[in-house]
């Protein structure tokens, strides 16, 4: 039996962990970087069959997988066929629905995390419905595109609003890609962005105090914590992404209670990961701000040497993924 890696050639985090621990494992695994589809990699699947061929001459068959991991998959692009671009929308939404029928053929086995699992936890105003059932404190919060809506919320916070994305945290152009970074905006700010707002909704939310941020990993039962340090310097006091490299991380041993409804809220929400990011308020409070459920992690474990990777090999391990002659 064999696990599959449903992601894209440029998932740091997957190179990451095939190179420090599937690569020292029994476990048979593959590959399969989206992008290449159908340039260089093949299906083919019918009622009572799916194989999918790869160009390093492996083949697959569905029933030989029981676990897929499903990290960061990217739409079909191609480098050695030239379709018109008018064909090139077509071409993907066509693969796309393929790989949907791989999916259904794949149903027998554990996925972390099932794709539509993964898209309704994306949901922020329902991450935090969900994290407050389970006992967390949250930021008030509110998705608008209307600018006099968030300068009214802002009246109750001194005029001032932590302001996110709603989704998607960056944008891709041609040559580089533009981050969208957590910022904090006064009324006057966000009423002098009015007409932006107005086409691009926006997630707005009452600032928190911050002693310090922690990065929690959810991987089965297993609940890894880091320490950010983020309030040390003043470039990563708002959004600690800004310069990761600065910023002092260290194993947090978190209170049993908030490990807990971690892996409580994972569990609800059907999923086996997910990264959760929360603010400790100078009181000692413990804040949510949201989970991630296709969450980096790498960076962690070679920052602090936290055991996220054991973790995650003792999951495939625990589902029966061992090489059988593959």
């Amino acid at each position: 039996m064999a696990c599959l890696i449903w992601s894209c050639e440029e998932d740091s985090t997957v190179d990451w962990f095939v190179g420090r621990y599937l690569n020292h494992s029994e476990i048979a695994w593959f590959r399969f970087d989206v992008e290449r589809f159908p340039e260089m990699i093949t299906v083919d699947l019918g009622v009572n069959h799916c194989k999918i061929h790869f160009s390093s001459s492996k083949t697959i068959s569905a029933d030989e997988i029981n676990f897929v991991w499903y990290r960061k998959p990217r739409p079909s692009e191609f480098r050695v066929l030239r379709p018109t671009p008018e064909s090139i929308s077509y071409i993907r939404d066509e693969a796309a629905w393929a790989l949907t029928m791989v999916h259904k053929k794949l149903s027998h086995a554990i996925w972390m995390n099932l794709p539509d699992l993964n898209l309704r936890a994306g949901d922020k105003i329902r991450q935090l419905e969900i994290a407050e059932q389970v006992g967390f404190r949250c930021p008030k919060t509110i998705v608008t595109n209307d600018a006099s809506s968030a300068i009214d919320f802002a009246t109750d916070y001194g005029g001032q609003l932590v302001v996110k994305p709603v989704h998607k945290g960056s944008l891709g152009l041609k040559f580089v890609k533009k981050v969208f970074y957590t910022t904090i905006l006064s009324a006057e700010q966000i009423q002098s962005r009015a007409v932006a707002i107005s086409i691009c909704p926006l997630i707005f939310q009452e600032p928190i105090p911050k002693l310090f941020e922690l990065r929690v990993v959810v991987v089965g039962d297993d609940c890894h914590a880091v320490r950010l340090d983020s309030q040390e310097r003043s470039e990563t006091i708002v959004d600690w992404r800004r310069s990761p490299g600065l910023v002092r991380h260290s194993i947090f041993s978190l209170p049993e209670w908030v490990s807990d409804k971690c892996v409580r809220l994972v569990r609800q929400e059907g999923l086996l990961f997910s990264a959760f990011d929360f603010i400790v308020t100078p009181e000692g409070g413990y804040v949510f701000l949201e989970h991630n459920p296709n969450g980096q992690f790498a960076w962690l474990e070679e920052f602090t040497g936290i055991p996220i990777g054991q973790s995650l090999m003792k999951l495939f391990e625990n589902y029966d993924i061992r090489m059988r002659g593959v």
